[in-house]
């Protein structure tokens, strides 16, 4: 049950990134980039691969179509309101220490 709960936070996370993100001109957009930042090494690193494969899978729905499942994002390839980009997931590990886990979240690139 609690991983169907975080399933459903990454899933509306994912898609509240993207609603924010989107330019002016949504048709251009290829590839949207979404900074995943969890503790995949330390002691709390069990919870951080099942956010990762939690992520990783709404990724996963929402790039292609999945007409066997019941929801609004598995009916279209990609982002629909930005003309199907594709969601990329960039992982980052944060080894549990917050002050990385905040300097990891003030990088703009890759």
């Amino acid at each position: 049950m609690k991983s169907m709960i975080r399933l459903g936070m990454v899933v509306l996370s994912v898609l509240a990134v993207i609603g924010l993100m989107a330019p002016a001109d949504a048709s251009a957009v290829e590839e949207v980039k979404i900074g995943v930042i969890y503790p995949l090494t330390g002691g709390a690193a069990a919870a951080g691969r099942e956010l990762r494969a939690g992520a990783e899978l709404a990724a996963e729905i929402a790039n292609n179509v999945m007409a066997d499942l019941p929801m609004t994002m598995a009916r279209n390839a990609g982002v629909k309101s930005l003309g199907g980009a594709k969601i990329t997931l960039i992982f980052k590990d944060h080894e549990g220490n917050p002050t990385l886990g905040a300097d990891l979240a003030k990088k703009t690139d890759p």
